[in-house]
């Protein structure tokens, strides 16, 4: 835009000289045809003159001549004066131009030089921020090698660790495989521990199948029992001659208390048989216990086969508390197994069965010669009734106390 005005404003100065060229020639051509006239004026005056015959003519057109030559060279003068006038108006005119476009090319100098200075500035700035952006990548150059040494370090004290860590792998290797020996010796024992505990369990349904049937056993004797102390109570309260049955009737006090002190040995028995059958069941609840604590750890095992490590002490310690509690373990199952064993050795069921069958028979004799003896008369009364009193009194409280 400036370019574009300025090349105006020349070609407004071009101009501007071309009109005033062309005035002052206008100007020129304006005088020189105004003499012409006057010339052609005064020699047409003069043919007038020559030619007319009065002199005063002559003389007034003259005089009127004159004076307009006198008007024509006043206005020369004043054109001259004008010409002049304008001369030296268009020379300022033309400084002041050659001023004004030497104005315009310091100014657009000086606009140049501004953008140039612009420029300049602008790069300025960008240049410091190059230089900002540099100095903080100096910094973050000095900060990752600070990062990169302390990583070094990090990393020298992780090799060490990773060191100690494989050096420890390789030992909790060779325990595992160890423990893994012996978890493999106490699934066999487990095993072992499940077949004997599934005889046990056989053997004990069998004893309360016993228990059961000795029960009912001896809740028939102990009928049985009511029924003849009844008898006897019938016989003692009658009058029996003592004299004539003293042998028969000692005879049946003695069946009587061997009766009585088989039923006292009988109840010992049983209670003994529930006491063993008591702590049989306990050793099951102790042994199935045991089975489930022992399934547990195996599968806790099988889970830390993977290795965990938090410590180079831990799986060594782990281990002895496994063994102590496994050796508890095995230490009470030792003592209810051979308490089982023992029992199973010196059981009393053979000699139990016999008594039983024994008892039976002493009790259907002892039913015979009860019912001989409510046959015969009641002889004998005294003495022997009161002996008989007496040894029957104390067999009806070991009864009693049975």
């Amino acid at each position: 835009m400036e370019v574009s005005s300025s090349k105006v404003e020349v070609i407004k100065t071009i101009l501007l000289k071309a009109g005033i060229s062309l005035a002052i020639s206008v100007a020129g051509y304006i005088f020189i045809s105004i003499a012409n006239r006057n010339e052609s004026s005064l020699g047409s005056l003069k043919s007038n003159s020559q030619v007319g015959d009065e002199g005063n003519e002559k003389t007034s057109q003259e005089s009127d001549l004159e004076v307009e030559i006198l008007g024509i060279r006043s206005r020369m003068k004043e054109l001259q004066k004008k010409v002049t006038d304008l001369e030296k108006r268009f020379l300022h005119y033309n400084d002041l131009k050659e001023n004004e476009i030497m104005l315009m090319e310091f100014q657009n100098k000086f606009l140049a030089e501004m953008s140039i200075i612009e420029f300049l500035e602008k790069e300025v700035v960008g240049l410091e921020a190059e230089n900002q952006r540099f100095e903080n990548m100096l910094l973050d150059y000095q900060k990752a090698l600070e990062v990169v040494a302390i990583s070094r370090t990090e990393n020298q004290s992780l090799q060490e660790e990773v060191k100690k860590l494989w050096e420890k792998i390789t030992t909790h290797s060779s325990l595992m495989k160890a423990m893994s020996l012996e978890i493999e010796a106490k699934e066999a024992e487990i095993s072992r521990n499940n077949e004997e505990m599934d005889k046990m369990i056989s053997t004990i349904q069998g004893m309360e199948e016993e228990t059961r049937e000795m029960r009912m056993a001896i809740d028939k004797l102990q009928s049985e029992k009511k029924e003849l102390l009844d008898k006897m109570d019938e016989m003692v309260m009658t009058d029996i001659s003592a004299s004539s049955k003293i042998g028969g009737e000692m005879v049946s006090i003695e069946e009587y208390n061997k009766v009585v002190h088989e039923l006292e040995e009988n109840e010992k028995d049983r209670a003994e048989e529930a006491k063993e059958l008591i702590f049989l069941r306990g050793c099951h609840a102790l042994l199935m216990r045991k089975n489930q604590q022992q399934t547990e750890e195996e599968t806790e095992g099988k889970h830390q086969e993977e290795p965990h490590y938090t410590g180079s002490e831990e799986l060594p310690g782990f281990g002895s508390d496994n063994e102590l509690q496994i050796t508890s373990w095995g230490h009470r199952d030792d003592s209810c197994l051979g308490f089982s064993a023992r029992s199973r050795h010196h059981s009393r069921r053979p000699r139990l069965i016999e008594k039983f069958k024994k008892w039976v028979d002493g009790s259907e004799k002892v039913k015979d010669k009860f019912d001989e003896k409510e046959k015969h008369e009641h002889k004998f009364f005294g003495k022997h009734s009161g002996a008989h009193s007496n040894l029957i009194i104390p067999a009806r409280n070991s009864c009693s106390s049975a």
